[in-house]
C-alpha cells in the first residue's frame, strides 16, 4: 500500500530523531561503492561520438558526396548552436572557436550525441555563473552522467544543476552530487531518469529544513522502497518536509 503524506512525515521525524536505518543509508550515500563506480565507468566508455569537419576532398563517389553533404549540414547546425550558446555567456571571455572546440572535445571522448552538446553548454551558462573552464568541467561530468544513467544530456544536467543551485554548492561538488544520485538509484526503487526528472520537487523543501542532499536522497530511497514511485515520493516527501517546518514554526511561536 503506497505511503501518504502522514506516513512520510513519520519517516522524516524518525530521521530527525536519529533513525539508525536512515542514518546508515545517508552514510552510504556519501561514498559510491567500487563496484558501482566501475559499472558506471564501463558504461561511460562504451563508445565515442565522431565529428568530422574540414574533410579533404579527393575523388569521391555518390556515397561520399552524400556523406559530405550530411557532414556539412551537421557542421552548419552545430555552428548555429554555438552561436546560441554565446548569447548566454554574459561577461565570459571566450571566442566562438573556443566555445565550439569545448563542445567538440567532450563529444570526441564521451558517447553523447553531438546535437546535445551545445544545448548542454547553453543550459550551463544560462543557469550558472561560470567561466569557460568551469563549463567544460561541468559538461564533461554531465556527459558521463548521461551515459552512465542512460539518459539524455538534458535530463542529467538539469537535475544536477538544480541540486547544485538549490544547495548553493560549488562547481567542484558536482561529482559528490552525482555519486549521491547514483546511490539513490542503487538503494531506492526507480531508474536514474525517474529520480532525475522528479528530484527537483523535494530539494527546495529539503533545503528549507536544513537537510543535506545525502539525507534527502536517503529518505527518497527509503520511501520508494516502501511503495511510492520516484515522482510520488518526491512530491510526498517535499510536502512532509514543509508540513514539518510549519509545525516547527508553530511550536516556536506558541
Amino acid at each position: 500500500m503506497p505511503l501518504g503524506v502522514r506516513e512520510v512525515l513519520l519517516v522524516v521525524r524518525a530521521q530527525n530523531l536519529g533513525s539508525g536505518v536512515l542514518r546508515g543509508l545517508a552514510g552510504d550515500f556519501n561514498n559510491l561503492s567500487g563496484a558501482a563506480k566501475k559499472a558506471a565507468q564501463q558504461q561511460m566508455h562504451t563508445g565515442q561520438s565522431l565529428m568530422a569537419v574540414g574533410t579533404a576532398i579527393g575523388a569521391v563517389g555518390v556515397a561520399g558526396i552524400a556523406f559530405l553533404a550530411k557532414a556539412t549540414s551537421s557542421a552548419v547546425e552545430y555552428n548555429k548552436q554555438v552561436a546560441l550558446t554565446k548569447t548566454q555567456m554574459y561577461g565570459v571571455k571566450a571566442t566562438f572557436q573556443q566555445v565550439s572546440e569545448a563542445g567538440l572535445a567532450t563529444a570526441r571522448n564521451i558517447a553523447v550525441p553531438l546535437d546535445q552538446i551545445q544545448a548542454g553548454l547553453y543550459d550551463i551558462f544560462s543557469s550558472m555563473d561560470v567561466n569557460l573552464t568551469q563549463a567544460k568541467f561541468l559538461l564533461n561530468n554531465f556527459s558521463k552522467e548521461a551515459v552512465a544513467g542512460q539518459v539524455t544530456l538534458n535530463v542529467a544536467e538539469r537535475a544536477t544543476i538544480g541540486i547544485l543551485n538549490a544547495y548553493r554548492l560549488k562547481v567542484t561538488d558536482v561529482t559528490k552530487v552525482q555519486d549521491t544520485m547514483f546511490n539513490l538509484v542503487k538503494y531506492g526503487v526507480g531508474t536514474y531518469e525517474d529520480f532525475a526528472n522528479s528530484i527537483g520537487r523535494v530539494t527546495g523543501p529539503a533545503v528549507r529544513q536544513n537537510q543535506t542532499f545525502a539525507q534527502t536522497a536517503a529518505i527518497m530511497a527509503f520511501v520508494t522502497r516502501n511503495g511510492l514511485s520516484a515522482a510520488n515520493a518526491s512530491s510526498s516527501v517535499g510536502r512532509a518536509l514543509d508540513v514539518e517546518r510549519a509545525g516547527q514554526a508553530g511550536r516556536i511561536v506558541g
